[in-house]
């Protein structure tokens, strides 16, 4: 945990006024790491886009659209502070034949903490793929394929497309979801 103090001067005071601070203070702030979880049931949204003239077009086009908007979107509190735009770390996308949704938050209840030779990132990383592989392991999940995008590409994960880049990521997902 950090503290920034910070002072705001009056750039209207003419010199006649009392001169000096017009407003001081501290924000604490930190680094840390966001794991985001959405789930798409494409059954569901073909049955949703049927009566349009081409819905598997549609659906081509929305999931790279819903996985763009996903990765680039970054929570909105004290960016004007901060500027905390990041990109993230990792994408796993799970295609299934049977719609199971599941969140891989619990691999997080236990924090991770920055070690001399792994960072923060790294470790949440590792603690991603190895919660995912042993809950595949424990219930067997339904999962048609798996893709995996790790920035600098450091990380894989059995069983997993491991994608070089964002856009290859998304193109597997689109062969998957076309056949």
């Amino acid at each position: 945990m950090e503290s920034d103090f910070f002072t705001a001067v009056d750039d209207l005071i003419d010199g006649s006024q009392k001169l000096g601070s017009g407003m001081m203070g501290d924000i604490d702030y930190n680094s840390s790491c966001y794991y985001i979880y959405a789930s798409l049931d494409t059954e569901k949204l073909r049955d949703n886009l049927k009566h349009f003239e081409d819905p598997e077009d549609l659906v081509r086009k929305t999931v790279p659209a819903l996985l763009h908007t996903i990765a680039y979107t970054n929570p909105s509190g004290k960016q004007n502070t901060f500027a905390g735009h990041s990109l993230p770390s990792a994408v796993l996308v799970e295609c299934k034949d049977y719609p199971v949704p599941v969140s891989y938050a619990n691999a997080f209840v236990q924090p991770v903490y920055p070690q001399r030779d792994k960072n923060l990132i790294d470790l949440s990383i590792q603690k991603l793929v190895e919660f995912a592989e042993q809950t595949q392991r424990d219930f067997d999940l339904p999962v048609k394929k798996r893709f995996l995008f790790c920035a600098g590409g450091k990380h894989k994960m059995k069983d997993a497309e491991n994608c070089g880049s964002f856009p290859k990521l998304i193109e597997g997902v689109n062969a998957c979801l076309a056949g």
